[in-house]
């Protein structure tokens, strides 16, 4: 057991997966090899090695919406992130238009940073200013309430599915025996 929650595995496992490109696909059959380290102390690279083997099985035993879900919520790989948050607009049903769900979900996975001016290390992943203005998102400038609702609407939608991801993962990781049962 090397987790001691769910958050902080899939933030670890997800940090670990944007170090490299292999994002764990090598590791993805060796459960007997991972098996052994669990055993004993970990080194951190036994650590990175979980790490990498947990991403693989995540990614393939949870259905792509939980996957994505996670990915724009918890990773730190720019790229990925944008992905995967680009995916979840079709996971969300409203009558808001589309460009006010994409600017919707897009706020939701990147929320605003705290710091000066928003400002945070370069290399973390910002969303710009302009992002969290509303007022951008509506081309037809509907009522301030209409579109709170929507916002609304399509954020609990988003965390619904967050938690439904995050009770998915849990199971897999307590399968692989790497989570703290409490």
């Amino acid at each position: 057991m090397i987790y001691k929650n769910v958050v902080s595995a899939v933030v670890s496992i997800l940090s670990a997966e944007s170090m490299t490109d292999v994002g764990g696909q090598r590791f993805e059959n060796e459960p007997v090899a991972m098996g052994a380290l669990l055993s004993g102390e970990l080194t951190e690279s036994d650590r990175q090695l979980v790490n990498f083997w947990m991403c693989a099985r995540l990614k393939k035993q949870l259905i792509p919406a939980h996957w994505d879900v996670l990915v724009a919520k918890y990773s730190g790989q720019k790229g990925q992130k944008l992905t995967a948050t680009a995916k979840l607009k079709i996971r969300v049903s409203t009558p808001a238009p589309m460009r006010f769900i994409s600017y919707a979900v897009f706020a939701w996975a990147l929320p605003k940073k705290k710091g000066v001016d928003g400002k945070c290390s370069e290399d973390s992943l910002q969303a710009p200013r302009w992002l969290h203005d509303m007022n951008l998102w509506d081309e037809d400038a509907r009522p301030e309430r209409t579109r709170r609702r929507w916002r609304k609407g399509i954020f609990d939608t988003l965390d619904d599915l967050l938690l439904e991801a995050l009770a998915a993962a849990e199971e897999v990781l307590k399968d692989e025996g790497v989570l703290c049962l409490t």
